[in-house]
């Protein structure tokens, strides 16, 4: 199982918690990418379809540049690069894409995706892509 306190290299350390404020961890998981249209089906191990929360930590090779960072979550996320709070949308929302750009030099970055969800469908997505 994924680590929740160290991110994962070249992927995500996918920890998954019930209630909405990271509240009671039920598994872990490396993910390799962020792209779930979960809707109403059952998350994972413990977990339903609403009243969960996710934090996906991973470790990226980037080279020098210009990033636009796509989050599309129905419900709360919020985004770090770094540790660096670059975007947040912490609140209940019908799904959403939002475009973020980020400036950023070569090497290894820390990308850190926060999600919530309260009721109804369920979904996260994240991706990036150099300008």
């Amino acid at each position: 199982p994924a680590n929740c306190d160290t991110p994962a290299v070249n992927r995500f350390a996918g920890c998954y918690y019930l209630g909405h404020k990271f509240d009671v961890l039920q598994f872990t998981r490396y993910d390799s990418s962020i792209n779930f249209p979960w809707g109403y089906a059952v998350v994972g191990p413990k977990v339903g379809p609403e009243s969960f929360s996710v934090r996906w930590n991973g470790q990226f090779t980037f080279e020098a540049g210009n990033y636009t960072f796509d989050v599309g979550t129905d419900d709360g996320a919020r985004l770090f690069i770094d540790g660096w709070p670059v975007f947040e949308a912490w609140y209940e929302h019908p799904p959403t894409i939002v475009k973020t750009r980020v400036k950023l030099m070569a090497g290894v970055h820390t990308v850190k995706l926060e999600y919530f969800q309260l009721s109804g469908k369920a979904s996260a997505y994240l991706a990036w892509k150099r300008d």
